[in-house]
């Protein structure tokens, strides 16, 4: 998952996927600002990131197998 930063200026198949799904650097501070308000110690501007993060916590083999093929796919479409 992206954020609209120079960092996504580059011309490669991971930047252009990670564009797809950018959120503002502004939305990432409000995200924060709402996580320390709320006493939360995991922040996260993209709410389906908790549950890959639960994936990779809990399945950590299958959660490598589901990157490689998306890793594929990227490499593939752009």
């Amino acid at each position: 998952m992206g954020v609209t930063t120079g960092m996504l200026e580059a011309e490669t198949p991971h930047v252009a996927y990670l564009r797809m799904t950018a959120v503002t650097a502004e939305h990432v501070a409000e995200e924060v600002i709402q996580g320390f308000r709320d006493e939360r110690f995991l922040i996260l501007p993209h709410p389906e990131v908790k549950e890959f993060y639960g994936y990779r916590a809990t399945n950590t083999d299958r959660w490598l197998n589901g990157m490689r093929r998306l890793n594929k796919k990227i490499v593939a479409q752009f």
